[in-house]
């Protein structure tokens, strides 16, 4: 799992303060007592932003807005640049990225503008940090490289080097990230040359934790080992407890990666002793790495035990992929112990963070996984559909990956055929100078010309047999589609009328019958989406089209009135519909069963409307209404009761059951 090793210290570096002789809480008592005689001063307010980004990040935000604003209504040029710079930082921190790198593009034009190269290169730095995060290294790459270019423009010889240092050693990680491990190396061993010959740049210990990352991926366990070791002592020579708790950590992780975990639990206790003996807070992957480890000794219980702990923490922090990857640990973990309903929960959970993150590859992962506990269970068919989302993102992963090496390829290619042809054309002009003329050159410029028509000619003749072949390919392959369906569709009717058959042989009395009864019905609920799936290309069907069809057949079987009352089609994907026709279903059923004891007409309403992402349902019967086991939710004698509960606490909803001239089921999905 790639951990943004740079990100803590960077982001750290970008909203440092200087040393005080008072502690970071009386400093922010004083700055507030001084705010107060002078509520518009700019300096006052920066000096709050930064040190409130460390232990309250809205409070942060709050004074970098404000900071902002009053330096834009007062024209302050000079306090702007600074105000702009700490917001986009602020954003950086409190998660809202593309707000982010909004201000820090601003930032960076203002800074260029004014040639002040130190924050127009900050800006730069912390904007290709933002890209790494969001998975996207080629941008990232192109601005660190522009901001190297500046940064040698910056007149203190000191500032400059601690700005080029932090810039390779971030394209170290871009490097990395990408998978040009090579690249990464190089820059990273540019960095250590900058802070080998400069004593006053910071944080050198960045760059061996970078190189033990690298060279862990690469699976050379000495040199992973070794650079880990000199983080550690960089941390030590220069006091940073933090940094020492920080390399203790990633010791520990190297070694469970190699699966040493005698090694990786002693670190990790060197940590948890480092961070105690200075009373620094509770740092929660120490937790999480504990979990890990127990999780590769097999023993999920105790992982998910550290994992639970850590959740709450999790969930209040403002690094929300970090939430994304506890989830989804969970759900490994889950489905380890074959409980494949809350490893189904928590891996869903993840699903939206990482869609949010646009972190495919993550996001491919988890839907495998899903279509794996699909398979346990027998929903063949959501596996199915599950299984080509995951190769249709797996297929453009791969595609957009490809461009990358193709180019670094195209450069490596064009690189060597120009030294090529220059030491060619040395030779030649060594021993035919005086046969050079102007013929000569005319007759290589039209050879080149010619040849080039003749590549490009046979390239397109290629691409559009190959473009006419796929396109053969594509339309085989939707027959086949088209055939499959059909047969599934026969093959399900076939084993629908076969469970009929089976129900109808086994009941024996009228509440077998009965039972009986209402299976049928659950069974063709299903079988209906089944049908109106096959009508469909895609896999988003109308609530409206399904919950009139629904009830239709409902009213057939029984002497009951039901008014389907949903006015737009409310479109939902296969898998919602699926459970909102089965809460549906039940309640009806119960309706009929139960609601009605004498020859008055039956009416059953049933209504659904979907404001704001949420689907609001309403199942209203004219009967004798519910007994008070339903108002209070005690549901021990009824499966579909019980069972609608459960369904709706899936989607974090609500179910509220109450008398009103009948019975009312007033429901909330949450289908965001």
């Amino acid at each position: 799992m790639r951990r943004y090793y740079f990100f803590p210290c960077l982001l750290a570096c970008a909203l440092s303060v200087s040393p005080s002789l008072y502690s970071q809480t009386k400093q922010i008592d004083s700055l507030e007592n001084i705010l107060k005689k002078d509520p518009e001063n700019p300096v006052t307010l920066g000096r709050l932003v930064m040190l409130y980004s460390s232990v309250d990040i809205n409070a942060s935000k709050k004074y970098a807005e404000k900071s902002y604003k009053l330096c834009k209504e007062k024209n302050d040029t000079i306090n702007l640049s600074r105000a702009i710079l700490n917001l986009g930082n602020v954003y950086w921190l409190a998660g809202e990225k593309e707000k982010a790198k909004q201000f820090l593009r601003l930032s960076y034009s203002d800074a260029v503008t004014r040639k002040d190269y130190r924050t127009a290169v900050s800006s730069l730095s912390n904007i290709g940090r933002i890209y790494i995060q969001q998975g996207n290294p080629k941008p990232c790459i192109d601005t660190l490289l522009q901001g190297l270019v500046l940064a040698k423009n910056i007149s203190t010889q000191n500032i400059s080097d601690d700005m080029q240092y932090k810039l390779y050693c971030s394209l170290g990680e871009a490097y990395h990230f990408l998978g040009q491990n090579e690249k990464g190396i190089e820059a990273l061993i540019k960095a250590k040359q900058i802070s080998e010959s400069n004593s006053k740049v910071q944080l050198k210990g960045l760059v061996y934790e970078g190189l033990g990352m690298i060279y862990q991926s690469i699976d050379d366990r000495k040199l992973a080992i070794q650079n880990a070791l000199l983080a550690i002592n960089c941390a030590k020579a220069e006091k940073n407890n933090k940094d020492l708790v920080k390399g203790f950590y990633n010791l520990s992780d190297f070694y469970t990666g190699f699966k040493n975990y005698d090694s990786a639990k002693m670190y990790l206790e060197l940590a948890r002793d480092v961070q105690q003996k200075n009373n620094l807070p509770d740092y929660p992957y120490l937790t999480f790495l504990r979990g890990r480890i127990s999780y590769l000794h097999t023993d999920y219980d105790s992982a998910l035990a550290d994992y639970k702990k850590v959740l709450p923490i999790y969930k209040s922090g403002s690094e929300i992929e970090k939430l994304g990857n506890l989830y989804r640990t969970m759900g490994e973990a889950f489905q380890q112990l074959k409980k494949y309903d809350s490893a189904n929960i928590y891996f869903n959970k993840a699903l939206p963070i990482y869609r949010q993150l646009n972190l495919p590859r993550k996001i491919n992962d988890v839907m495998l996984s899903l279509s794996q506990i699909k398979v346990k269970t027998g929903d063949y068919e959501g596996a199915y559909n599950t299984l080509q989302a995951y190769d249709v993102l797996r297929d453009t992963i791969i595609n957009n990956e490809r461009p990358y090496a193709l180019a670094d390829l195209e450069v490596k290619y064009k690189t060597s055929l120009k030294e090529a042809t220059i030491a060619k054309q040395q030779s030649e002009l060594k021993v035919q100078k005086q046969r050079q003329n102007g013929l000569i050159t005319i007759a290589l410029i039209v050879l080149a010309a010619a040849l080039g028509f003749g590549w490009l000619y046979g390239r397109a003749k290629k691409q559009k047999a190959i473009i006419s072949k796929q396109n053969q390919l594509l339309e085989e392959s939707n027959k086949t589609i088209t055939k499959q369906k059909s047969e599934i569709l026969h093959f399900q009717k076939n084993a629908n009328q076969l469970l009929y058959s089976m129900f109808n042989r086994q009941a024996e009395n009228e509440l077998q019958k009965e039972n009986v009864k209402t299976n049928k019905e659950r069974v063709f609920a299903m079988s209906l989406l089944h049908a109106l799936l096959y009508e469909k290309q895609d896999n988003i069907l109308s609530l409206k089209k399904y919950l009139e069809k629904l009830c239709e057949a409902k009213v057939a079987q029984d002497e009951v009135v039901i008014n389907c009352n949903v006015i737009n089609e409310i479109p939902l994907k296969a898998e919602q519909l699926k459970d909102v026709g089965i809460i549906v279903n039940e309640l009806i059923t119960n309706a009929i069963k139960y609601a009605f004891v004498g020859n008055e007409k039956k009416t059953i309403n049933v209504f659904a409307e979907k404001p704001n992402g949420e689907l609001h349902l309403k199942v209203i019967d004219t009967g004798i209404g519910l007994p008070e086991s339903v108002i209070l939710k005690e549901y021990k004698t009824s499966f579909g009761l019980d069972y609608v509960n459960d369904l709706v606490e899936q989607y974090d909803g609500e179910l509220k059951a109450y008398n009103n001239n009948g019975a009312n089921f007033d429901i909330i999905l949450n289908l965001s």
